[in-house]
């Protein structure tokens, strides 16, 4: 029943992801939420820590795997820990997957008071409370450093710790266990679901929160004191046994087949960037690959106008921009010929009434760039239109950018180039004042409107959607003059929702890079923000990723 050396169920170290680091190999990746970053200014080991400071908002981490992967917490051996350092003291949720009671519910809710730790259960009926005693304040109530909070249940008994030590009498009965069942909802760090996997309750965690580790085992006092490690945790990949083991000295290969090893960009699909050592050596200094470099776009033209070409994100409720909100969307295009066409968008489709059309969208007519924020098409909303074209055959970088007090095509900005463009509207000036947020799909390369009858002809490149309405500076900083940046690294990239690189992303732990090649299920392309957003190619070809590229 002890973790012995069992493997964490999940384990998440925050470095700069979302990512699953247990070697138990369940991959219970999750999705940031807009209103959550990832910091370097605090951490108990390592680089990063979770970071949340949008009180009452969409903060989160959610999505973990699968309601299945936490189906063992209802045999009632589990153990549950982290490490937090608070930026308050109200009461809030730090992670679970279940908020509301009824029958057929399954689920838990993990709550920090000032001085108080707490969990909540739902065995399929109503909820109970099991509390840990009064008097916490020195872990839970504290805002000035981190500290380590377990929770444990053998079956019978549940458990609460702080910073090593049992917390008070710590002893309280619970046996309400169901035996094996999957939760309603899938895990979220952070908050917990509320009527969906990515919906978070509003009392969602403030602060800081690092080293994140669930087991299907009950940690005994010996080994919650081996997790604290003197307050400077541990690496948990491999539970409490030693830590995967180092890779040998590394000498140097100086060819590879006779190819130069600079030329050399991939390995079986894997990036070279993401290759340490090959059966054990080390590549030679010269093949190291350019940190950051734009060699991809994709073509949509192959199949221009198709009715399903497209890439697709299933609807997320991170690009749910409401219309109050402010939002920029940022991408480099090249026309192959200027008919009416979607760049990119997130719309509730046609449907044969024009006001249907609901969301936002970039679009193009006679190449003219278009930036549409719409609750309902021609009555409620705006359709800004550049009164300058861009279907000369060369590359052009767009920002379109919608602050929070924008609700007409005359406070709505279009810059192509580094240069805000005049604008005009589009059929009706009228008045965005209603809801934008649709169930959707977010489509790139697809047609506007939402049905993809219009589908893009042309390159995109460089994409990126901002939770944020961006300066003229940051604008210039995406331009760069003409060369693509990185806006991994932008100075708003705290702020990116999504970015996609259109053939140039790879994931940072497999290394597979992009792929348009749509005949293979397990093609992407990758997400370089901190979010995992990544998107499916829709009848594209592996030859729709090309080498043309803005300079």
């Amino acid at each position: 029943m002890a973790l012995g050396s069992s493997k964490p169920v999940c384990y998440y170290q925050f470095e700069n992801n979302a990512y699953d680091d247990s070697l138990a190999g369940n991959t219970m990746d999750g999705t940031v939420a807009t209103g959550a970053s990832f910091s370097t200014l605090q951490k108990v080991r390592e680089t990063y820590s979770f970071l949340n400071t949008d009180s009452g908002g969409t903060g989160c981490i959610h999505s973990c795997g699968t309601t299945a992967d936490m189906a063992f917490f209802w045999t009632g051996v589990w153990t549950l820990s982290f490490w937090i350092y608070r930026s308050d003291t109200t009461s809030q949720y730090a992670l679970g997957n279940q908020t509301s009671s009824g029958y057929g519910k399954y689920g838990f809710a993990v709550q920090i008071q000032n001085d108080q730790l707490g969990i909540l259960m739902y065995p399929g009926g109503g909820g109970t409370w099991v509390y840990s005693d009064t008097g916490f304040s020195g872990q839970t109530g504290d805002t000035s450093a981190w500290h380590h909070l377990v929770i444990t249940s053998d079956g019978t008994t549940i458990r609460f710790y702080g910073d090593g030590a049992e917390h008070g009498t710590g002893d309280t009965s619970y046996n309400t266990w169901p035996g094996s069942t999957s939760m309603k909802y899938k895990l979220m760090l952070g908050s917990i679901a509320y009527g969906s996997d990515s919906n978070p309750w509003t009392a969602n965690y403030l602060g800081y929160m690092d080293e994140v580790s669930i087991w299907d085992a009950c940690a005994t006092d010996e080994e919650v004191e081996s997790l604290y490690n003197g307050g400077a945790s541990r690496d948990l990949r491999n539970g409490l046994s030693d830590p995967p083991p180092e890779p040998p000295p590394e000498t140097e290969v100086e060819a590879i087949g006779g190819i130069a090893p600079e030329s050399i960009k991939t390995i079986a699909g894997i990036n070279v960037a993401s290759i340490k050592t090959i059966s054990g050596v080390s590549p030679a200094p010269s093949w190291t690959p350019t940190p950051w470099a734009n060699a991809y776009s994709i073509d949509f033209t192959a199949a221009a106008h198709a009715s399903t070409d497209r890439l697709d994100l299933p609807n997320n409720t991170d690009f749910d921009f409401e219309y109050t909100d402010a939002f920029s969307i940022s991408l480099w295009f090249k026309f192959t010929n200027a008919a009416w066409q979607g760049l990119i968008g997130k719309v509730h489709p046609w449907g044969g009434s024009w006001t249907s059309i609901k969301g936002w969208q970039i679009i193009s007519s006679a190449g003219e760039i278009g930036f549409w924020v719409t609750n309902a098409y021609q009555s409620n909303g705006f359709q800004a239109m550049t009164t300058s074209a861009f279907n000369d055959g060369n590359w052009h970088n767009l920002v379109a950018i919608k602050c929070a007090a924008c609700y007409t095509a005359a406070s709505a900005e279009i810059w192509i180039d580094g240069v805000s463009q005049a604008t005009d509207y589009y059929y009706t000036n009228t008045t965005l004042s209603n809801t934008i947020v649709t169930t959707a799909d977010i489509i790139v390369g697809g047609g506007a409107f939402g049905g993809w009858g219009s589908g893009f002809d042309g390159n995109l490149d460089e994409v990126g959607i901002w939770s944020k309405a961006l300066s003229s500076g940051e604008v210039a900083d995406i331009y760069n003059s003409g060369t693509p940046a990185n806006l991994a690294v932008h100075s708003a990239a705290s702020n990116l929702v999504s970015y996609w690189r259109n053939g140039d992303g790879s994931d940072a732990r497999t290394g597979l890079v992009d792929s348009t090649d749509s005949s293979d299920a397990s093609a992407r392309i990758y997400d370089m923000s901190a979010n995992s957003h990544d998107m499916t190619p829709v009848n594209l070809s592996a030859g729709d990723k090309v080498e043309d590229v803005p300079t």
